[in-house]
């Protein structure tokens, strides 16, 4: 969890209270947070959970701790002023990078330590919620250096040049020297592929180049009185969030926000091609009362859930007809998705200190489950083979989980979430071998050989089940180097059957992942009568869906169902 550090009297300023740091000590681990001691007797340092990103910054941490201590509850308002700011975006960036959000923020009166703040923020927000800049990065400009409207487009890596910031002597580099020489191109130098994502003034003038570097004429110092902000990035949903939380830490320094808009070549889910940024406009969910005291166990008045839902900064308006909550929700606030949310909250707002521990009255005792056991004794063996562990998503979409594997997309044997937040994340996964080779693709710029697996569940549509899906627990490998081949995924496999003590066969498949005539099916052999269990397959990637992904290497791959392998007597 990442760990932030701010300054007690800056903390206090903001609040409009003067707090002791044993009083701090005391009550920011009730909201969720981890104590992390004390520097030069003026500076915290806390872990934030990572589902509260907005609290990365000290205006953020301050913003909530007013409402949970009480000095200002309810919803906190922000409002972003119209203008004709404008930025164009071109067709080029489609595949490479999407998605743009600008805003301005002006009557800015920086401090150092407002400053270092910024600074600060945007990099923790990098780090966590933006995924060391592959879902989203932020480019941060003094707005007086700029010449709206702006263009965001794709170049060759060679087709122009602009100065960068962070040289010991600057100089003007392209797009490709900045990835190949400069210390923090070469570190994010495996975002970039084919084309460079640039933004770009009225007159000429480089910005940025995402998700890389932004440009020395344009970069902001503790003078700058008004900041353009952009967040490009994958997800239209993470960079809008990103961009919130930006604006609304910014404007708890008196900051001014203006909208601006961006103008898209192509429609943009649904909302058309143009859209204006930030939107900070609170979103309200309905939330049953009932719901709420049933799933928290905390059996209080309407009024008190109020109460304490408005020290959570939100804005609640309650039906007593329908017995439901209206809850309004501060645009930074990333982490609601579902009433269970707003549980977690109540219980934070009430304290766990005031909970009062009870004995479930089951006649049961809690043990871990015989698929867990195994699960991780499986993980033990393989990582003995040499390979490394990685988690994935369950969510994926249709077009990792099919097209780019070679297979036709059938919506009636997948799980599909039914109002989808990001078309990246719009169906359960049905196997694990895309989530594999994303892994692959994501990590081209490492060393090889390449062995890596993953222990987890699918999805499996299921009509006979109440909830017509069951999880199907899996076990994929793959391992990628310029040698790989079939006899090098089949020296693993018989490695972890000789283990488990299990007879097997491999008998010969013909799938549009593999390539033809190096791809096996997997079945589990009952040594007395031959009768065999289909566990799963193998094979050589082929080369097509290998292109598909960006791989350069082969990969060869197996992947296998769970639970034939711990029912040893599966007969």
């Amino acid at each position: 969890m990442p760990v932030f550090t701010f300054k007690l009297d800056d903390f206090n300023k903001l609040i409009g209270k003067q707090y002791d740091i044993k009083y701090l000590e005391e009550r920011l681990p009730m909201m969720g947070l981890a104590w992390e001691g004390v520097e030069d007797d003026n500076k915290i340092k806390v872990e934030i959970f990572p589902n509260r990103p907005d609290m990365l910054s000290v205006e953020g941490l301050a913003r909530a701790f007013a409402g949970f201590d009480q000095v200002k509850v309810g919803l906190p308002e922000y409002r972003a002023r119209p203008t004709d700011q404008l930025v164009k975006v071109e067709e080029s960036v489609k595949k490479v990078r999407p998605y743009i959000v600008v805003a301005t923020v002006s009557n800015l009166e920086f401090t150092e330590t407002s400053f270092e703040s910024l600074i600060s923020f945007q990099e923790a927000l990098h780090l966590t919620h933006c995924r060391y800049r592959k879902k989203a990065s932020i480019g941060v400009y003094d707005a007086d250096t700029i010449k709206f409207p702006l263009t965001y487009k794709a170049i060759g890596l060679d087709d122009l040049k602009f100065t960068p910031l962070l040289l010991d002597e600057p100089k003007e580099m392209t797009p490709r020297e900045i990835l190949q020489g400069h210390p923090t191109g070469k570190k994010f130098a495996h975002l970039v592929r084919e084309k460079a994502p640039l933004l770009i003034d009225s007159v000429g003038q480089v910005l940025s180049f995402p998700p890389i570097i932004n440009s020395e004429e344009t970069k902001v110092t503790i003078d700058t009185k008004r900041v353009v902000i952009d967040v490009t990035g994958e997800s239209l949903v993470t960079v809008h969030q990103t961009l919130n939380m930006l604006v609304s830490a910014l404007a708890d320094r008196g900051g001014i926000i203006e909208q601006v808009t961006i103008q898209y070549p192509w429609e943009i889910e649904g909302r058309g091609n143009v859209i204006i940024t930030p939107d900070v406009n609170p979103p309200t969910y309905t939330v049953d009362v009932n719901y709420l005291k049933k799933r928290s166990g905390l059996n209080l008045p309407t009024s008190k859930i109020k109460q304490l839902l408005e020290r959570m900064r939100f804005s609640v308006k309650v039906n007593n007809k329908s017995k439901k909550l209206h809850v309004t929700v501060p645009a930074y606030r990333t982490d609601i998705f579902h009433p269970i949310d707003f549980v977690e909250d109540l219980v934070i707002a009430y304290g766990f200190e005031n909970i009062t521990p009870e004995i479930p009255s089951i006649a049961t005792v809690g043990r871990e489950s015989d698929i867990e056991i195994f699960t991780r004794l499986l993980a033990n063996y393989i990582i003995g083979f040499g390979a490394q562990e990685v988690m994935t998503y369950v969510l994926t979409n249709p077009d990792f989980c099919f097209k780019k594997m070679g297979l036709e997309y059938n919506e009636t044997r997948v799980a599909a979430i039914q109002n989808p937040t990001s078309q990246r994340y719009t169906i359960c996964r049905t196997w694990l071998l895309p989530s594999m080779l994303e892994v692959l693709s994501n990590n081209t710029h490492h060393d090889y050989p390449q062995r890596i697996f993953e222990i987890g569940d699918c999805v499996k549509v299921d009509k006979n089940t109440e909830t017509k899906a069951v999880n199907e627990r899996r076990l994929a490998y793959v391992e990628t180097h310029s040698q790989a081949t079939f006899t090098d995924g089949k020296a693993v496999l018989e490695a972890l059957m000789m283990h488990l003590g299990h007879s097997y066969r491999l008998e010969e498949l013909e799938h549009p992942t593999f390539i033809k005539g190096r791809a096996a099916s997997i079945y589990l052999i009952n040594p007395d009568n031959n009768e065999k269990v289909y566990i799963g397959m193998m094979g050589e990637i082929h080369p097509e869906i290998l292109l598909s992904w960006g791989l350069t290497h082969p990969v060869v791959a197996l992947e296998m169902l769970i639970e034939p392998l711990l029912e040893r007597r599966v007969f």
